[in-house]
């Protein structure tokens, strides 16, 4: 929030802003930091940092990068760089992903939607393993909501009619820690 100079002067509420912000449960970061200290690696053509749902911390920083034509970095490469710039450690995205192409807006500008849903699509995957490892086939997509902003679909299918109460229960336990809305359906 932008806080005037004088006392009796209106304030200003930029909401949208929020997203701009790593909330990783210690101090509040710009992601500029990140997007820019990314920006400057010679291999690196369009950089962006989006927060990564996170049971413990609420968000994460992660990093999506479209190297430039003939670029190629090495494993770990990219998170050193940062990391060796990074005003403090809760700055440093946890994972940096290349991605070719980067979504960009009409006016061509990275659409950062898309980003964090690819962020929580992989975060909520890998901690659904523990139901797939039970033999229990099931997707998640992440994606736009009218009135939630974002949600989480997973798709379980295959599933018998007498074990579907178990298994939401189980997958709703599961995804509960996050902050990100929810659902599972069957086919």
């Amino acid at each position: 929030m932008w806080r005037p100079i004088t006392p009796s002067a209106p304030t200003i509420s930029c909401r949208a802003c929020i997203a701009s912000l790593d909330l990783t449960g210690g101090p509040v970061l710009p992601k500029s930091h990140n997007h820019l200290n990314l920006f400057q690696h010679p291999a690196v053509g369009l950089a962006a940092v989006v927060g990564q749902p996170d049971a413990y911390a609420g968000e994460l920083p992660v990093g999506y990068v479209q190297l430039k034509p003939g670029a190629t970095v090495a494993a770990g490469e990219l998170e050193a760089w940062v990391r060796e710039r990074a005003p403090e450690r809760a700055a440093v995205p946890v994972q940096i992903f290349q991605i070719d192409p980067m979504p960009l807006t009409g006016v061509g500008k990275v659409f950062k939607p898309q980003l964090r849903w690819d962020a929580a699509t992989r975060v909520l995957t890998k901690t659904l393993l523990p139901l797939a490892e039970k033999g229990i086939d099931c997707s998640v997509q992440v994606g736009p909501h009218g009135s939630h902003g974002s949600m989480a679909t997973v798709t379980a299918v295959h599933v018998p009619e007498h074990e579907r109460d178990a298994v939401s229960e189980k997958g709703h336990s599961t995804l509960a820690p996050f902050v990100l809305r929810h659902e599972i359906v069957f086919k």
